[in-house]
C-alpha cells in the first residue's frame, strides 16, 4: 500500500513503457521510489498508442475494458492511480454471430440482464446458466485483487482455479452458442476454453457484461494521461534506450543498467515489462 514508504526501494528501473509498465513506475513513485522508465522504442506508451491510417484510428492494444461502472475493479486502480477523472468511456455494444447458423445475438448491458437474456434464448440451460454466473461471482468476490486491490491476497479457489473453462461449461451442461457466448471473451487474454481455469477466465472476464466500454481517443488516450500522471510524480523517461545489459554484479544480483544510448543508471529493483 501507499503507506509502506519504508518498504519502497529507493531506485527503481522500468524496462518499458506498456500498460504493465507504466502502472508499476506509477505505483513505486507514489511510495516514494525514485522512478526510471527505459524505452527502446522513440515513443512511449508501447502497444497502446495504437496508429491512424486515412484518418482513422486504429486500436493496436487496448480494444476495450469492462469494470468501468462506479467501484469495478478497473475504476478503482484508475482513481488509484489518479487518472480516472481525465478519461471518458463510450459503450461498446456486444453482438455474436455465428456464420454456421447465421443466427446472431445482440446481447443487453448488465451482468443480470445477460443472464436472463440467454436463460430465455437457451431454456433448456437455464439452470446452468444461472449458476454460472452464480460461480463466477464468487471467484470474484474471493479475489481479494480484484475486491480490495490488495495485491498480496490473490485467492485461490477450489473447484474454480483447478477446472477449465469448458470442463466447468460441460460440468453446467453449458454448451453450444451458449457456451460459446460465455467463452468468448476469452479473445481478450488469447488462451482457449480447455486451457484457462474459469476462476481466471470469470476475473478477467466477469465485467466485460456489465459495462463495456473504451475510452475516447483509444488506448493513446489511457498511456497520455498515465505519463502525464508519471511525470508530475518526479518519473523520468528515457526514449529509444531500451536496457542492453545488467552490470554491477555483486553476489548474484546487478546495481545498474546500462542503456542503448550509453547511460548507465543504478537501480535497487528493476521491472522488466
Amino acid at each position: 500500500g501507499t503507506d509502506r514508504l519504508m518498504d519502497a526501494p529507493r531506485h527503481v528501473l522500468i524496462a518499458g513503457s506498456g500498460a504493465a509498465s507504466l502502472t508499476a513506475a506509477l505505483l513505486f513513485a507514489m511510495v516514494g521510489s525514485h522512478v526510471t522508465v527505459a524505452e527502446s522504442a522513440p515513443h512511449f506508451g508501447g502497444a497502446m498508442r495504437g496508429f491512424r491510417r486515412g484518418g482513422l484510428l486504429f486500436d493496436t492494444g487496448f480494444h476495450f475494458t469492462g469494470g468501468m461502472d462506479d467501484g469495478g475493479a478497473f475504476d478503482r486502480l484508475l482513481k488509484l492511480l489518479g487518472i480516472r477523472g481525465e478519461l471518458e468511456t463510450e459503450p461498446v455494444g456486444t453482438r455474436f454471430h455465428f456464420a454456421d447458423t447465421g443466427r446472431s445475438w445482440l446481447l443487453p448491458r448488465g451482468r443480470d440482464a445477460v443472464r436472463d437474456f440467454l436463460a430465455k434464448g437457451f431454456p433448456s440451460m437455464r439452470a446452468g446458466i444461472f449458476r454460472y454466473f452464480e460461480e463466477e461471482q464468487n471467484v470474484f468476490e474471493r479475489t481479494a485483487l480484484l475486491t480490495s486491490l490488495r495485491v498480496d491476497a490473490f485467492g485461490f479457489v477450489p473447484g474454480a482455479d483447478n477446472v477449465t473453462l469448458a470442463e466447468k461449461l460441460s460440468a453446467l451442461g453449458v454448451e453450444g452458442e451458449c457456451a460459446a457466448i460465455l467463452s468468448a471473451f476469452m479473445t481478450c487474454y488469447g488462451t482457449p476454453p480447455d486451457e484457462i481455469s474459469f476462476a481466471d477466465h470469470a476475473r478477467i472476464c466477469r465485467n466485460m457484461f456489465d459495462d463495456l466500454v473504451r475510452f475516447r481517443g483509444g488506448g493513446q488516450a489511457l498511456a497520455d494521461a498515465m505519463i502525464r500522471k508519471a511525470v508530475s510524480c518526479g518519473v523520468e523517461f528515457r526514449a529509444a534506450a531500451g536496457v542492453v545489459a545488467l552490470d554491477g554484479v555483486e553476489r548474484g544480483r546487478a546495481s545498474r543498467a546500462i542503456l542503448s544510448n550509453g547511460e548507465r543508471i543504478p537501480f535497487d529493483a528493476c521491472v522488466l515489462g
